[in-house]
């Protein structure tokens, strides 16, 4: 078969981050004569994550998506430990075919062995017959036939549910304007797995809702360099005899409380924070401050890092102002309202009344003017930010 040029090459557009198998797209699609289909089963992370913009990207602009499948019974591979997807694209070169296209998403319920019963080696005629029937069903169900005209234009997913599957179909040109719009991946794993209601709530309430970094842009929490020389105990501050004016309260540990409302004296460590250069400390006679400082210029601590010079990971700290002891403020921001960098099985976020510092396992928030914290707090930890955190968190 002669192979078509009309695909761009796939290192310029495909992330260095990307599993390999995302390469086999585009080498696979070149094969591909118009109207020709093709079937490859892979990982589901494409769907979600960043490198998928590329694949998304290509597919819309060469192909009509035919369909998706997802099996959450049982996998593809047994071997397998990934989780994985069926995606069927048909190569069409007319972008009005394509936006008019009906991009279908099927989950399906039961496993293959009762859906395609017959053995494959033994039954292979009926087996094959028995998959184009299960094919049909995904792709020709009348409820997918004729969708009014209002329901496309809203580019909300049409949805149909039985025994066997759940199909969501959704008009191509949907997909398309909103890849374009973001100018990145569009998560496209809700539509296999997501509840109807998620999709009644992100069309019709959809002007009530705003992304959090809108509302409250999120921040990544404190990355000292050198925890042995920035944290403190009770202890190790009674020893060195520096002033309270120094240290902030640390939330060191999403763990570290195990309710919403932090409480100062719950937290263990404070962060060490000093604005001020040697000679105002001499002047205004912090001289256990200005003796800690000294100290540290002598130290190589445990973790590799030598005051004065650098900390870990080549974060070089002799030119910060005013001295090398001194954490960057966008590094030591204090703020009332937290959210882990990993979730487990508890939904929490951590709101505190007092400004404090959290650790960089930790984002703070910090809402634009108007927007109270205690507001943000509320909404973080409603069973609604739960619902989507979940969906596409």
């Amino acid at each position: 078969m002669e192979i078509s040029r009309f695909i761009p090459k796939a290192e310029t557009l495909i992330s260095s981050f990307a599993d390999l198998y995302v390469s086999l797209f585009w080498h696979a699609s070149s094969f591909l004569k118009p109207g020709a289909r093709m079937g490859i089963v892979t990982s589901n992370a494409w769907l979600d994550v960043g490198y998928g913009y590329a694949l998304q990207k290509f597919i819309l602009d060469h192909f009509k998506l035919v369909a998706i499948l997802e099996s959450r019974c049982e996998p593809w591979f047994e071997q397998a430990a990934v989780n994985t997807v069926v995606t069927i694209v048909e190569r069409c070169e007319n972008q009005d075919e394509r936006d008019e296209h009906l991009a279908r998403f099927a989950q399906i319920k039961r496993p293959l062995e009762e859906l395609i019963p017959w053995d494959i080696h033994l039954q292979a005629l009926e087996r094959w017959v028995g998959l184009d029937k299960l094919t049909q069903r995904v792709l020709a169900h009348p409820s997918f036939l004729s969708i009014p005209y209002e329901t496309k234009a809203k580019g909300a997913p049409v949805n149909h549910e039985n025994t066997d599957f759940r199909i969501r179909a959704i008009q191509q040109r949907n997909l398309r304007s909103e890849l374009e719009r973001k100018g990145k991946t569009v998560k496209w794993g809700p539509y296999l797995r997501a509840p109807q209601v998620y999709f009644d709530l992100t069309t019709v309430a959809s002007d009530q809702l705003a992304l959090l970094g809108d509302v409250a842009p999120p921040s990544r929490g404190s990355l000292t360099g050198n925890n042995e020389f920035y944290h403190f105990d009770t202890e190790k501050i009674a020893d060195w005899g520096i002033e309270p004016e120094f240290f902030l309260p640390l939330l060191k540990s999403p763990g570290e409380t195990d309710r919403i409302l932090i409480e100062e004296e719950e937290l263990k460590l404070k962060v060490f924070v000093c604005r001020m250069t040697k000679e105002q400390l001499r002047e205004q006679g912090k001289t256990n401050v200005l003796r800690y400082i000294e100290w540290g210029e002598r130290q190589v601590f445990a973790s590799g890092a030598q005051a004065g010079l650098t900390w870990p990971h080549g974060a070089e700290v002799k030119n910060r102002k005013p001295g090398w002891y001194a954490i960057p403020e966008y590094r030591s921001r204090p703020a009332r309202m937290f959210f882990a960098s990993a979730y487990g099985e508890r939904h929490m976020h951590k709101y505190s009344p007092k400004l404090l510092i959290a650790d960089k396992r930790l984002y703070f928030l910090s809402p634009v003017k108007g927007i109270e914290h205690e507001t943000v707090a509320a909404i973080m930890n409603s069973s609604l930010t739960a619902f989507f955190t979940e969906l596409a968190g």
